[in-house]
């Protein structure tokens, strides 16, 4: 499923089935359909192709997919087996960024919609098992701090052990497990991987943080976020001369009096400058980690190290990364993506048959993509220049502006 080993089908053979499942099939016929293209931003466009490119170019897109839709699955279905099988002590925390709420005021000045006022909901589902029956608590952390970092994600981490150990005194807490989406500013960049391998020192637990494939992260966190924005609107829209809801303070004391569902912390701007000056000394030595997107489960190993899994059932690290030395270790079951692959095929959550074999065939067609300091080098080299020391002869400008007169005249005759 992995569509990396030579068991799985080619994507000439994926091809030549979707040209058969086409009726009157011509290659040059010459066809339109909408797509959607991604680039800023992401936009229904109308294509024009012939039947063959189209086929071409939705085999490229369904390899693509296989593997993701693979991963989206094994994680929702891990995701489901842990709530199953929470241990005694082991929490489950899932969290995810709302939209920032606006607000709103009925019969509001022309200039009001202009003022772009709002404040940062960060949500958060917690489940834990105590005295075998599994209990969850609704969060939301509201702040007038409207930058999604690493610094607000670790705030709400201590917020929300601090609340369960309050909550539930009694209870042996020593292991904890996050689970969100990919977003890598927020959560899955180094600078977060550092802070969980602080987790133990900081709060006394052990963690572990898996991942949602791509565009998968939904869950409970959404409808907290939801239900707090459309009572809070529909509250504020009904107090016509006063106390309209226009801060975030406001937010959460509404929040407190109103939603009994939804337990609320109130973060100042203030207060977040300085969890960040406290955090800068977590981030030393901080360098992305090789394949981070490719991974779904990072598990802190000690202060300097962390395991990184390819899936959150899998029992070997794919990766381990030493902070220290800013390179991954290699475990002796690695297994390099670029040279020896796996296909594998689930049995049950936990076991799976690998048939091991080497990827073959040839690379995409179509060159690499050219960049405007190799169309220098190019030109440089056609009229005699050493193209590796092109950037101390831009510094002379007259020396350089003759080079660029004879690379010009070699392309108009």
């Amino acid at each position: 499923m992995l569509r990396l080993c030579d068991k799985c089908p080619t994507s000439s053979l994926l091809q030549n089935h979707l040209e058969r499942e086409i009726e009157d099939f011509h290659p040059d016929v010459t066809v339109q359909y909408s797509q959607w293209v991604s680039t800023d931003r992401t936009n229904l466009t109308v294509q024009v192709s012939t039947l063959s490119e189209l086929c071409e170019s939705l085999t490229q897109k369904i390899e693509k997919l296989i593997p993701h839709s693979f991963s989206s699955q094994f994680q929702s279905d891990y995701l489901k087996m842990r709530k199953e099988t929470l241990d005694e002590g082991s929490v489950l925390i899932l969290m995810d960024f709302s939209e920032n709420y606006s607000f709103v005021v009925q019969d509001e000045a022309q200039g009001f919609h202009w003022n772009n006022g709002s404040c940062t909901l960060h949500t958060v589902v917690v489940y834990c098992k105590i005295n075998q029956d599994l209990q969850s608590r609704s969060l939301c952390i509201i702040s007038d701090d409207l930058d999604h970092d690493v610094a607000l994600v670790y705030l709400t981490q201590k917020l929300v052990l601090d609340f369960l150990k309050s909550e539930f005194p009694e209870a042996p807490l020593k292991h904890v497990e996050y689970f969100t989406d990919g977003c890598a500013a927020q959560y899955k960049n180094c600078k977060n991987f550092r802070n969980i391998c602080y987790l133990e020192q900081d709060f006394s637990m052990k963690c572990n943080w898996s991942f949602f494939a791509t565009t998968h992260g939904k869950s409970r966190c959404d409808g907290i976020g939801g239900t707090l924005k459309r009572l809070v609107t529909k509250t504020s829209l009904q107090r016509l001369y006063k106390d309209q809801i226009t801060t975030a303070l406001q937010v959460y004391e509404f929040c407190q009096k109103n939603l009994k569902g939804i337990t609320g912390f109130y973060v100042s701007k203030e207060y977040m400058v300085q969890v960040r000056t406290f955090l800068c000394g977590h981030f030393e030595n901080a360098k992305t980690i090789p394949s981070t997107r490719s991974m779904h489960q990072f598990v802190p190993l000690s202060p300097i190290q962390i395991g990184a899994k390819r899936l959150s059932c899998d029992i070997k690290f794919s990766i381990i990364y030493d902070f220290s030395l800013l390179v991954p270790v290699m475990p002796e079951c690695y297994v390099h993506p670029n040279c020896y692959v796996a296909c594998m095929i689930p049995i049950c959550i936990n076991a799976y048959r690998v048939l091991v074999g080497r990827p073959e065939g040839k690379r995409p067609l179509g060159r690499p993509r050219r960049r405007w300091e190799d169309n220098i080098k190019m030109d440089l080299s056609e009229v005699g220049y050493d193209d590796r020391d092109w950037l101390n002869l831009a510094q002379d400008r007259d020396r350089w502006r003759a080079y660029v007169r004879a690379a010009m005249n070699l392309r108009v005759p």
